[in-house]
Order: structure tokens, then C-alpha cells, then sequence
């Protein structure tokens, strides 16, 4: 792969960033190349990684910049991008140059964290629903029975307990999910910083 085939390659894979960042991106790419003069192509191709790997890295860097500066304009924007956030550094640290043993170690740690949190996301989900609807039948019962008011409001009571149980366990789980997912994001980030350590592109 010539050095034009590779910042060709690389432009395509940094689609979707903004102009600044891809031009950032090539422009240290090309001083990169031209510091190692003509014959060193290769040796550049292989301290750099491959296009996809690279693109990753500055993606998952993106990222980063992108969350600590909506994070410091608005929280509630941080908390709906940082599935998205967190996915893109993963690939990064995918992609970084570290031994394999450490990078399996890694992916195992974060891979085990995500599955975590999901659990806990359907569990909740399906608590949460499962006291709220029981509300409902008991609701509608309670309204049926009305010749005898003593069990009438037994079920209605019951029933109206259950359903406002559910909307409180429902805005916890919220609360819980948006609070977790900004510390995973965290998790990952300082992850992702320690295993790459400086090395290759990072923007000032």
C-alpha cells in the first residue's frame, strides 16, 4: 500500500467526523510519511496500523473530546450519546497496538461490564412491568365488585399502590441507567487512555 492509497483509505474510514478532524488526521498522517522520507512507507504503514485500526483509534479519540465537551455544556446530551461514545472506544482499544493477552483482558473486562448493565436494564424493565400491570387487573376487578365496597377498595387501593409502585421503580431505573452509563463511559475512557498510553495520533 502506497502512502496516497493509505490517506485515501483512511479519509473513507474517518467519514462521519467533522471536516476539522479529518483533515487534523490526514494532514498528521502526511507529515508522519514525509518525516520518514521516501522507502520508509511501510515501516509508517506499520507504526500507524492499518487505515481501519487508525481511523478507529481517532474516532474513539473523537469521541472523547466530543463527550468531555458536551458533558461540560449538557449533561443530558452526554447521557444519550455515551452508548454510542462507548462503542467507538472499544473499537479504538480494539484497534491499539498492545499485546494480545492485555487486549483480551481488556475487551473480557468491558464485555463483562456491558452484559452488567444490561442484565440489570431487563431485570429492571421487567420488574418495573411486571408491578405496574399487575395494578391494572386489580384496578379493574376492584371496579366490578362495587356491591361489596370492602373488597371493592381492597383492589382498587391495591391496584392504584401497584401501578404508582411501578412509575417510581420506573423513574429509579431511569435515574440509575443515566447515572451508570456516564460512569461506564468514564470506565472505558480511562481504560482506553491507559492502554494506549500516548502512542500514535493524538490531537492537541
Amino acid at each position: 500500500m502506497s502512502k496516497q492509497q493509505y490517506l485515501e483509505e483512511l479519509r473513507v474510514r474517518l467519514k462521519g467526523l467533522s471536516q476539522d478532524e479529518i483533515e487534523d488526521a490526514l494532514s498528521y498522517c502526511e507529515e508522519y510519511f514525509d518525516d520518514a522520507g521516501e522507502g520508509n512507507e511501510q515501516q509508517v504503514i506499520a507504526d500507524l496500523g492499518s487505515p481501519y485500526k487508525f481511523a478507529a483509534q481517532i474516532r474513539a479519540d473523537a469521541e472523547i473530546r466530543r463527550h468531555n465537551t458536551t458533558f461540560a455544556n449538557d449533561q443530558n446530551t452526554t447521557k444519550k450519546s455515551s452508548l454510542k461514545s462507548i462503542i467507538a472506544i472499544i473499537l479504538g482499544i480494539c484497534a491499539l497496538p498492545i499485546a494480545l493477552p492485555l487486549l483480551l483482558a481488556l475487551v473480557a473486562v468491558i464485555f463483562a461490564l456491558f452484559i452488567t448493565i444490561g442484565a440489570f436494564a431487563i431485570a429492571g424493565l421487567a420488574s418495573v412491568g411486571a408491578i405496574a400491570f399487575t395494578g391494572f387487573p386489580l384496578l379493574v376487578n376492584g371496579f366490578y365488585h362495587l356491591e361489596t365496597p370492602g373488597n371493592a377498595l381492597i383492589a382498587i387501593g391495591g391496584g392504584l399502590l401497584c401501578i404508582g409502585l411501578g412509575i417510581l421503580l420506573l423513574l429509579l431505573f431511569i435515574w440509575l441507567i443515566r447515572t451508570l452509563l456516564p460512569a461506564f463511559m468514564r470506565l472505558v475512557t480511562n481504560l482506553y487512555h491507559k492502554a494506549k498510553e500516548g502512542k500514535h495520533y493524538e490531537k492537541a
